[in-house]
C-alpha cells in the first residue's frame, strides 16, 4: 500500500531525463492525479539536484524527509533544462501549501490522515522556504503549485509554464474548430464536488 509520506515523483524526473537525452525540446507535462506528496523533490532529484539535511546527507525520498532539508544544490541540474520548453497541463489551480494546498485537498486522497496532511504541509512549507531563502524563485502561491502532491511547484522552479489542463489539450487537439457545428458538448469527471470549482474538468 502506498505511503503519501514516502511516494516519490523521482519517477517522473526519469523519464524528464530520459526525453532530454534523446532531444526533446518541447515537452508537455500532465500532471493530477498522483499518489505522491514530494514536492516535486524527487523529480528535482533525478534531474540531478541534490537535496541535504544538516549533516551534509541526501535526504531520502518522500516528502516527510522534506522537514529534515537544511540546504539545496541545483548546479548539477541536466543542462538541457536550460533550453527546453517545459509547458504543463494541470487540472487544478492549487497553491503549494496551505487550507487549500497539495497535502490539505489531496492529501486524504492518497491514504493520509490528518495527522499526516498536517506533516506533510509543514515538511512542504519547510522545504519551499529553504529553496526561496536560497535564492530560488518563491513559486508557493503559483496557480497549480500544488497539483500532482506539489509537483507543479517545482515544475515552475524549472521554468515551466503551468497552465490549465483542459485548455492546452484543447489547444493542442484543436478542439474549438472541431467544436464549431457542435450541438452539445458533454465533459466527464470522476466526480463533482467541491474540487470542481478549483479547476478539474
Amino acid at each position: 500500500e502506498r505511503n503519501p509520506r514516502h511516494t516519490s515523483t523521482y519517477g517522473v524526473g526519469e523519464m524528464l531525463c530520459h526525453a532530454l537525452d534523446h532531444g526533446s525540446r518541447h515537452i508537455i507535462l500532465g500532471i493530477g492525479g498522483s499518489a505522491t506528496n514530494d514536492g516535486g523533490a524527487g523529480m528535482l532529484q533525478a534531474l540531478g539536484a541534490h537535496l541535504y539535511d544538516a549533516n551534509g546527507h541526501e535526504l531520502p525520498r518522500g516528502g516527510a524527509a522534506l522537514a529534515r532539508l537544511h540546504h539545496a544544490d541545483f548546479s548539477g541540474l541536466h543542462p538541457a533544462l536550460q533550453t527546453v520548453t517545459l509547458d504543463v497541463a494541470c487540472d487544478v489551480n492549487n497553491p503549494l501549501c496551505g487550507t487549500n494546498g497539495a497535502s490539505a485537498i489531496f492529501g486524504p486522497q492518497k491514504g493520509a490522515d490528518a495527522a499526516a496532511v498536517a506533516e506533510l504541509d509543514a515538511a512542504l512549507a519547510h522545504y519551499a522556504a529553504v529553496l526561496t531563502a536560497s535564492g530560488l524563485p518563491d513559486q508557493r502561491e503559483q496557480p497549480g503549485a500544488g497539483a500532482a502532491g506539489g509537483l507543479g511547484y517545482a515544475l515552475a522552479l524549472l521554468g515551466a509554464r503551468l497552465t490549465s489542463g483542459i485548455g492546452l489539450v484543447m489547444q493542442a487537439a484543436g478542439l474549438a474548430a472541431a467544436l464549431q457545428d457542435a450541438d452539445l458538448v458533454i465533459t466527464g469527471e470522476g466526480r463533482l464536488d467541491g474540487q470542481t470549482r478549483l479547476g478539474k474538468v
